[in-house]
């Protein structure tokens, strides 16, 4: 009679516990489809431009260098962290064990850290470009100690993952395990100060850098410094060092300077707006989730469940969205490779300590 009874309290049980999950799974639905769309679209534009920078741009090429690393880092969150959060809402529970958990969890955030710090350093490198035209000859060193950087305090950020994140059991259901945060901090201001340290690192300290770097650059362009000290051969070299020319016929290149430097101001006013608004839309949204959660936490959790789930997508669209934004000229990769090998042939022909002329 007891193990009758014992069988069928169990069976009620598991019944319970796959209903659950069901309804889990039912919720998820939305965000199961919206994730595989980003997770299509993002792999195959990524995976795109990654072949064309390796087999059709000189390796050498500056330009290029640490778009390379970005779209590296972007196919880590495309492949890895879209992919656990494809698998995560399936399968609804956790059943891979501690060390997984922690492994995957510190993964799942380690792309997105690499992919903001990338963009810290291709800000920094056109700024560089544009404000000290003539130090490119130090570009090529400043670019591996930036990215060194951007990899260690990507690590760095995401090592506490690993600590942060544990598997818990479900209080009803003690079958039904996940990998969670909760329990871990021993008081509300510590999970408040690592949750906004972790939300500095992926959107605070890159927008101050990218509004910095992108509004140094216009400031530049539009002083008549720059104009007066930047010769025609520099801002050729500019132009295409910075993914501009590419919406241009080659016989652009041979455009008087007045022209050239009007030409220069526009189509860095508009790529620095496009680049500065991209992660504002893709970032803010998430940002706000995350301080909402930290100083409103009650009416946050009683919001609609879309609405998190929305707001939350946006901060892994960033890496569908930069190929489009970063590497939109390897789109017209024709065009591109024309005006590039005409730039070096000129960067041959042409003494790199070149004088400074009057515009």
């Amino acid at each position: 009679m007891n193990f009758s009874e014992n069988l069928n309290s169990n069976q009620s049980e598991y019944e319970l516990l796959l209903n659950y999950k069901q309804s889990l799974l039912r919720e998820s639905i939305l965000e199961i489809i919206i994730y595989c769309l980003l997770f299509v679209i993002g792999g195959c534009a990524n995976l795109i431009v990654l072949c064309k920078l390796i087999s059709t741009i000189p390796r050498s090429s500056q330009m290029n260098y640490l778009l390379k690393h970005l779209t590296v880092a972007d196919i880590i969150v495309i492949f890895v962290t879209i992919t656990i959060e494809i698998i995560w809402r399936l399968t609804i529970s956790w059943n891979t064990g501690q060390l997984s958990c922690k492994f995957v969890l510190t993964m799942r955030i380690f792309g997105l850290y690499l992919s903001s710090m990338i963009l810290i350093c291709i800000s920094i490198d056109r700024y560089f470009a544009f404000v000290f035209p003539f130090s490119f000859n130090n570009a090529k060193q400043r670019n591996k100690r930036l990215l060194i950087s951007a990899y260690l305090s990507s690590i760095a950020l995401s090592i506490p993952q690993a600590f942060v994140y544990h598997i818990e059991r479900h209080p009803i259901f003690p079958g039904f395990t996940q990998c969670m945060s909760d329990n871990y901090f021993t008081s509300k201001w510590k999970e408040r100060m690592y949750n906004v340290t972790s939300l500095c690192g992926m959107y605070f300290v890159p927008l101050i850098v990218i509004v910095f770097c992108y509004s140094n650059i216009l400031y530049t362009l539009h002083s008549n410094g720059a104009s007066r000290k930047i010769n025609m051969y520099m801002y050729k070299r500019m132009l295409v060092y910075t993914y501009f020319l590419v919406h241009n016929d080659d016989s652009n290149l041979t455009s008087n300077r007045s022209h050239l430097v009007h030409r220069a101001k526009r189509k860095t006013l508009k790529v620095a707006l496009t680049i500065t608004f991209a992660f504002i839309v893709c970032w803010t949204p998430y940002a706000f989730v995350v301080i909402w959660f930290q100083f409103d936490e009650q009416s946050a959790r009683n919001s609609h469940p879309l609405i998190q789930t929305f707001l939350f997508l946006f901060a892994v669209s960033s890496s569908v969205v930069n190929p489009f934004v970063h590497s939109r000229h390897l789109l017209t990769d024709l065009r591109f490779r024309r005006a590039h090998n005409l730039t070096s042939t000129e960067t041959v022909k042409q003494n790199t300590s070149c004088k400074v002329t009057q515009v």
